[in-house]
């Protein structure tokens, strides 16, 4: 019984650095998207003063 126990914990820890390791991936992601979003609209404000 221990063994089995011990086993699981051991699944049950590595998926939960596999899904660590994805989260922070899809951060890094995220974090990039938000950069050039922030671009884009500051290339948009530009263009806007230029029309004005």
């Amino acid at each position: 019984v221990n063994n089995a126990l011990v086993k699981v914990s051991i699944d049950v820890a590595q998926r939960n650095i596999e899904k660590s390791s994805t989260i922070k991936v899809m951060r890094e992601e995220i974090k990039a998207k938000d950069a050039e979003i922030m671009c884009v609209k500051q290339e948009n404000d530009l263009e806007q003063k230029k029309n004005q």
